[in-house]
C-alpha cells in the first residue's frame, strides 16, 4: 500500500485493501429518486453502509465498504 493517502472527501479513510487504491470505487447505494413516466429522474440522499459492497476500480477486489477503511496514520 501506498504510504501516504489523499482522499479528503466522502472517501476519506477509504482505501483498497488488496492494492492500496483510493478509487474510484464501485460502492452500492441506498437513493430517493423522483421517477418520471417520460423514464426521467432526479436521485437525491445518496446514501451506504459499513456493510455496502465495494468494488476497486484498480484490481476488482470486492468486499463491504467496512473492509476498505482504515484508521487515518495505519498506512
Amino acid at each position: 500500500m501506498t504510504t501516504e493517502k489523499t482522499n479528503n472527501n466522502c472517501l476519506q479513510g477509504i482505501a483498497c485493501p488488496k492494492c492500496g487504491s483510493e478509487g474510484p470505487f464501485d460502492i452500492s447505494v441506498t437513493c430517493t429518486m423522483t421517477v418520471y413516466d417520460s423514464g426521467s429522474c432526479d436521485n437525491q440522499n445518496e446514501e451506504w453502509t459499513d456493510e455496502s459492497c465495494c468494488t476497486c476500480r484498480d484490481c476488482g477486489n470486492a468486499e463491504t465498504v467496512k473492509e476498505f477503511k482504515f484508521k487515518l496514520g495505519d498506512y
